[in-house]
């Protein structure tokens, strides 16, 4: 069995991933992205930017993919780092497992840059293409805060650190909106 230190050198030798995010306000409520099956809660679009792509437009792609939601007004709220030590695939289709384990083998982490931007419009013309999508609902940002503040106990002593991680920032992203 490979040592918790021996992985820490492997992924220090591997690339880090850049991730864009959007956390999209329409009438004060941010929108947020609910499973269609399989588990409960809440996401924030968000996911890889492509070669070529700069941050803002990945976002504003994530969401039209996600959610099927245009936004604009995007204004860059965080940048972060966290690595990918143990992403822990519970739930989710056996597809969506099966990439969340790819991407661990092949970066040691995700660089996430987190927009916040205002809902424009409905355009359901990708959705659905992407491995996630999701139904929308919009929330209270205290009832986001809510959701996130009961996840990270959940994941505090889980061994899903990546997620964990994940939580707490977003937590922060949220107090710098409300």
């Amino acid at each position: 069995m490979i040592s918790l230190q021996s992985l820490f050198e492997i992924k220090k030798e591997l690339p880090w991933r850049s991730r864009a995010e959007v956390f999209i306000i329409k009438n004060g409520k941010l929108i947020v992205g609910t499973p269609q099956k399989g588990w409960s809660g809440y996401i924030v679009p968000g996911g890889g930017i492509d070669e070529n792509e700069n941050p803002k437009k990945a976002a504003q792609r994530e969401a039209l993919e996600e959610l099927g939601v245009k936004c604009d007004q995007l204004k860059l709220l965080g940048e972060t780092q966290i690595p990918y030590v143990s992403i822990v695939p519970k739930f989710g289709p056996t597809r969506q497992r099966e990439y969340i384990k790819k991407l661990i083998s092949r970066y040691s982490g995700a660089i996430i840059y987190s927009f916040v931007g205002q809902f424009k419009e409905h355009d359901k013309t990708l959705w659905g293409k992407d491995i996630d999508s999701y139904n929308i609902k919009e929330i209270t940002i205290q009832n986001a805060l809510i959701y996130f503040k009961k996840r990270s106990v959940e994941l505090k002593n889980s061994e899903d650190t990546y997620n964990y991680q994940k939580t707490l920032y977003t937590l922060k992203i949220l107090k710098k909106i409300k």
